[in-house]
């Protein structure tokens, strides 16, 4: 047997020569619950850090800028909420967040 390079043993392994890149993905049905219950773990994430501050910002309101603290974790709230009740469109948004991760990778 003699010794064969990687692209050799890949074109071997795929007799039919599909590419990567003009294959279709398919989106699993269990990814995309676990996509959506990401969403809503992130969003009970968000309630609890902005409870949290807004509760230390409440016991230490003798400090200055407590006000400030509390009204942008308020924001922080409503940033939860809203991104809470808009609709997860599954298969869409896991598409474009896979496109959008092999533009850029990290």
């Amino acid at each position: 047997m003699t010794p064969c390079s990687a692209k050799e043993i890949g074109r071997l392994a795929d007799p039919l020569q599909v590419e990567a890149s003009k294959s279709t993905r398919i989106v699993d049905v269990s990814e995309s619950h676990l996509y959506a219950a990401m969403v809503k773990a992130g969003v009970w994430l968000t309630f609890v850090v902005c409870g949290a501050g807004i509760a230390y910002a409440v016991a230490t309101w003798e400090r200055p800028n407590r006000a400030l603290i509390v009204a942008l974790f308020a924001l922080g709230i409503a940033g939860g909420l809203i991104v809470g009740v808009l609709p997860i469109r599954l298969g869409k948004r896991i598409e474009w967040n896979a496109a959008a991760m092999k533009r850029f990778p990290a």
